[in-house]
């Protein structure tokens, strides 16, 4: 099996994912992807874009909410299942339970024990349902010890 990964994948930042498939002897090739960070080399029907945690999936919906959006639209134009996974355990009852991580210092710009965002879950997973049947994207959550071997379960046709 040979995995592309997106050229713009921070190098060193993916490592666990990386050991994954060296382990089950997939080759990695980096170039550039139209939409996600990973695909098979011979099948890019499915792409998987991974975010680090639910902090950097709220800020792709909010703050990067146009840029997101036109890379679901290009997926879907393209014929591309594209998916969303995104590395973190959500709590018992799923994103509307999720709770915002605190700071653990102070600096100029916030407090030690503020918020890190006051981003509303609820308002998100709304807005993920929202792009999901306008773009047909799907929005799936793992334990970032098993991101590697999600991505290839997702890449070979386990998209649920």
């Amino acid at each position: 099996m040979i995995i592309q990964m997106d050229t713009r994948e921070k190098r060193g930042k993916k490592e666990h994912i990386l050991s994954y498939f060296e382990q089950i002897n997939a080759k990695v090739v980096r170039s550039k992807l139209l939409v996600g960070d990973y695909t098979l080399l011979h099948d890019q029907t499915t792409c998987v874009d991974v975010k680090q945690n639910v902090l950097e999936l709220f800020s792709n919906l909010s703050f990067d909410h146009v840029r997101f959006r036109n890379e679901c639209l290009l997926a879907q134009e393209n014929g591309i299942q594209l998916i969303i996974l995104t590395e973190e355990v959500l709590p018992r009852g799923g994103l509307a339970n999720w709770e915002s991580p605190t700071w653990k210092s102070t600096t100029d710009k916030h407090k030690k024990g503020e918020l890190v965002t006051k981003e509303n879950p609820e308002a998100k997973r709304k807005a993920m349902i929202t792009m999901q049947d306008k773009y047909g994207v799907k929005f799936l959550f793992c334990n970032p010890s098993k991101t590697g071997s999600k991505i290839v379960e997702l890449l070979l046709g386990g998209n649920n």
